[in-house]
């Protein structure tokens, strides 16, 4: 679907802070949008739930009023997350300056080839 990281954001919160909460993980993600960002009248959000098998859901939701409260769930969080919070990246370009940053200053391994293995 080539959803941009602040879409998927909410969900791998949730993933992060609760694992996988199966059908409810949709549920944490919308108070995390709710807690978090805040959601504005007229706003509209699409959330996507696959489960095991042929199971889907879409729920589309209109907001009619603004909504920025503190969910329970959510108090310990100081604000939005970022990337740079999750446990693995979502975007490409986060990937790669991660990848960059861990090679940052170190030296490749030496690559092990049959000559090499034969000799030591």
């Amino acid at each position: 679907m080539r959803l941009p990281a602040s879409a998927m954001l909410p969900s791998f919160a949730a993933l992060r802070d609760y694992g996988n909460t199966s059908a409810s993980t949709t549920w944490y993600s919308f108070s995390y949008l709710e807690s978090c960002v805040g959601v504005k009248p007229g706003q509209k959000i699409m959330q996507i739930g696959c489960g095991g098998g042929m199971k889907v859901a879409i729920a589309i939701w209109h907001c009619l009023r603004d909504v920025r409260e503190n969910h329970k769930a959510w108090r310990h969080l100081s604000g939005p997350l970022t990337e740079a919070d999750l446990p693995r990246s979502i975007s490409e370009s986060a990937k790669l300056a991660a990848a960059l940053k861990a090679g940052a200053g170190h030296e490749k391994p030496p690559v092990a080839t049959a000559a090499t293995a034969a000799a030591a």
